[in-house]
C-alpha cells in the first residue's frame, strides 16, 4: 500500500508534464499558422504570387524565405513602413518561434514528449 500513492504521483506529475509541453508546441505550430497568414497578406499586398496555404512544413517555410527576399531586394520595399509593418515583422516573429520551436523539440526532457506525440523540428 505504501508504493500506490508514490506510483500514482509519479505517474500524475508525468501526465501532467507531457500534457504541458504537448500544450505549448501546439501553441507554437498555432503561432507560426497565423504569421505565415499574416505574411502571406503582406505578399498580396505587394504583388508577390505565391498560391500557397499557410503550413508546418519546410517547403512552405523555404518558399517564404524566397518571397521574402525577392520583395526585400526590390527598391520601393526597402524604405516602405509598410513593407516592414506587413511582411518584415511577421517574418522575423516567424523565424524566431520557429526557432523556438525547434530548440524545444531537440532539447532532451521536452524531446521525449516530442517524440511520442509525433512533433519533429522544422526546416534545416
Amino acid at each position: 500500500m505504501g508504493f500506490i500513492p508514490i506510483i500514482l504521483t509519479m505517474g500524475g506529475a508525468i501526465l501532467l508534464f507531457f500534457m504541458a509541453v504537448h500544450q505549448s508546441m501546439i501553441a507554437k505550430k498555432n503561432a507560426i499558422l497565423r504569421l505565415q497568414a499574416a505574411i502571406f497578406d503582406g505578399f498580396r499586398v505587394f504583388g508577390a504570387n505565391l498560391s500557397l496555404e499557410p503550413a508546418i512544413s519546410p517547403g512552405v517555410v523555404d518558399q517564404i524565405d524566397e518571397g521574402f527576399r525577392t520583395l526585400n531586394a526590390k527598391a520601393d520595399a526597402k524604405n516602405n513602413a509598410q513593407f516592414e509593418a506587413k511582411v518584415k515583422i511577421p517574418y522575423r516573429d516567424m523565424k524566431v518561434t520557429i526557432d523556438q520551436y525547434n530548440r524545444l523539440v531537440k532539447k532532451k526532457p521536452y524531446s521525449f514528449v516530442a517524440k511520442a506525440m509525433g512533433h519533429r523540428a522544422i526546416g534545416k
